[in-house]
């Protein structure tokens, strides 16, 4: 696979008649575009350094271009002498997406508040610790970051938003001499938490409680035909109208048609997006169907063992039927599964599910991995109740209880908003 540090160390390898291997200041990745990252590597040639990055363009490809070089101390490295990096993110705002900037600027047809963004970004100034926001947890440096400031600036339809930030407790420049040098080209960047935050602002002001005032939740059904960008189409349609779209599937797709359901918060009259959508060539038919949320309502997993699943759902079907009758919606899954690796998946893909709210971990022993995905999901939010078993597990868990009817009773006690019960006025959280 073609990579930045590949062509670098290619043209150096060149340059030089020897092996060269590179640092870099960062990760990089395809879809952003940087204009000072910075590498580092040994050379024991006496190439002229003012002439260094003039010598690399001509070997390097035209994405990938060297500005400028310096010798450095020795002991420094690209990645682990960086004081701080800065990420800039632009966002073309108007109604209609440019075809010359698709690949520099994210777009966004709504309108954004620019204060309301700068109020919420404040949140977000200082130490945090970003683990939430990684799919995969880094094999070294850690997930926690500073965030030492936060610029949201319009230029006419582009905002841009400026952050600079470093690592909590990452290492301080070498002091001493070294012969290598630094070089900077210019290479795509990316950094996934300076990516969520390009996001999170976004929906912060986009969903802001006055920015979706009157919006209704609807539920549509489309069957349309199936096949490349009609999926594309459809939510082309829905944004349009100012839908925000909070949750789409593609229930079954057998070519030639596909069905497609979304969930939608909508602040204007459906009737017209729903003619909009019938108007589509692709599209059969759209019908208005209940949202999930009004049906089944809140979820609840009870995953391990198949004798102790039983008994947990027991518990919690009991105690879901007593709240649903005054009106609630809370729905039970269980999957009976053993396996240290098939087991953490489930914790996994448990926080990626729609309205999931908590996961019951019902076994006699259950660790290693286990105990890393639930404290992961944890972190995302999700209550993570285990039975009082063996393992680390229970030292994951929010909340351990011995009986595993009790465990089902107490967990659709803390998801239900009829209940007078909630995690925080425990005193105790093994029971």
């Amino acid at each position: 696979m073609r990579t930045v540090a590949g062509e670098l160390e290619g043209a150096l390898s060149q340059l030089f008649a020897t092996p060269v291997k590179v640092t870099a200041a960062g990760r990089t990745d395809a879809g952003v575009h940087a204009a000072g990252q910075v590498i580092s590597f040994i050379s024991h040639d006496a190439f002229p350094i003012d002439k260094l990055s003039i010598a690399l363009n001509t070997s390097l490809p035209p994405d990938v271009t060297a500005r400028d070089s310096a010798r450095v101390p020795d002991g420094f490295s690209a990645r682990a002498s960086a004081l701080e990096r800065r990420y800039v993110y632009a966002v073309l705002n108007r109604r209609d997406p440019s075809a010359v900037l698709r690949r520099f600027a994210h777009h966004e047809y709504r309108t954004l508040d620019l204060e309301r963004m700068r109020e919420a970004a404040a949140h977000l100034i200082g130490e945090h610790d970003f683990v939430t926001f990684c799919g995969v947890l880094p094999e070294r440096g850690g997930t926690v970051r500073t965030i030492e400031g936060l610029e949201i600036e319009r230029d006419g339809e582009i905002v841009r938003f400026g952050r600079r930030s470093r690592d909590a407790c990452g290492p301080r420049p070498a002091r001493g001499r070294h012969d290598g040098a630094a070089a900077r080209p210019r290479a795509r960047r990316r950094n996934l938490c300076g990516l969520f935050l390009k996001l999170a602002a976004l929906q912060l002001a986009s969903r802001h409680p006055a920015a979706n005032s009157g919006a209704m939740k609807i539920g549509i059904e489309v069957v349309a035909a199936s096949g490349s960008g009609v999926l594309h189409e459809l939510t082309g349609a829905i944004a349009r109208f100012g839908g925000d779209i909070s949750s789409v599937e593609i229930v079954e797709e057998k070519p030639p048609r596909s069905q497609v359901v979304f969930e939608i918060d909508l602040p204007g009259d459906p009737d017209e997006l729903y003619a909009a959508l019938r108007e589509l060539s692709i599209v059969e038919r759209v019908t208005r169907v209940e949202t999930m949320q009004s049906v089944y309502g809140k979820r609840i997993i009870i995953a391990g063992g198949g004798a102790q699943v039983g008994q947990v759902a027991l518990g919690a079907i009991a105690e879901a039927d007593r709240h649903n009758l005054r009106g609630e919606h809370i729905s039970v899954d269980t999957i009976p599964l053993v396996g240290e690796r098939e087991l953490a998946a489930a914790v996994r893909g448990a926080a990626r599910l729609p309205r999931v709210k908590a996961i019951v971990l019902a076994g006699s022993l259950m660790g290693g991995e286990i105990e890393q995905a639930a404290r992961e999901v944890r972190g995302r939010g999700l209550l993570v109740v285990s039975l009082n078993m063996a393992g680390s597990v229970p030292e994951a868990a929010d909340l351990v209880v011995t009986d595993p009817v009790q465990a089902g009773v107490m967990t659709v006690m803390i998801v239900a908003d009829t209940a007078k019960f909630s995690l925080e006025r425990l005193k105790r959280r093994v029971f």
